[in-house]
């Protein structure tokens, strides 16, 4: 990957594991350079207004969705998300 000051390559272990995580079972995600950029500026990059991150994060679902690896935001791993973030299950 190419280096930046956000991605994947400047994550530190808890949003590497969140991502490996996530991303397992979705045949090629992990891999996916912009799957991982995406991802990064959904939920984890700071500095993003509330609407910015809303819109990144429908960019994820929808790049997600357009290449294959999950047909829609259901299959993602949100109870994973919700005990990294601390926030109780329901």
């Amino acid at each position: 990957m190419a280096t930046n000051e956000y991605g994947p390559e400047f994550w530190d272990n808890d949003d590497l594991e969140l991502w490996d995580n996530m991303a397992r079972g979705f045949s090629g995600m992990k891999d996916d350079e912009m799957a991982a950029r995406l991802f990064s500026a959904a939920w984890i990059d700071q500095g993003y207004t509330s609407d910015e991150r809303n819109r990144n994060r429908q960019a994820f679902r929808d790049y997600g969705i357009e290449n294959g690896f999950f047909y829609d935001d259901s299959a993602l791993d949100w109870d994973e998300w919700r005990a990294y973030m601390g926030y109780e299950r329901s």
